[in-house]
């Protein structure tokens, strides 16, 4: 069995191979757009091979979106949990704001 990285580095280069990351964001932009307007389109389809044949489109345009949104994620990420959880107690371990002093209008 692949790991999930594995398989993610396998479905970028794959993409890469043939689509810009411009032509990757267009391909992106007209598959959510196709994605927005199924339901619609379900809706008003008049016989049952249009009905098949738009849910079809868009369950193909959802791959392809989350296809290339895996292919043109930025890469860099911790190689394991600790360092996650390193990154988040120095996120955390902030030393916190200097307490205010007092003036006249508080006392009152």
């Amino acid at each position: 069995m692949f790991q999930k990285e594995a398989i993610y580095q396998r479905i970028s280069s794959l993409v890469m191979r043939v689509f810009s990351p411009l032509a990757a964001e267009v391909a992106m932009t007209i598959c959510g757009l196709w994605c927005l307007l199924t339901p619609l389109l379900l809706w008003v389809a008049w016989t049952e091979q249009i009905f098949l044949f738009i849910l079809l489109s868009g369950v193909l345009s959802c791959v392809v979106f989350c296809t290339f949104s895996i292919a043109i994620s930025p890469e860099p990420k911790p190689k394991n949990t600790v360092d996650i959880w390193r990154q988040r107690q120095e996120q955390f371990n902030k030393p916190a704001l200097p307490k205010r002093q007092s003036t006249w209008r508080d006392l009152s």
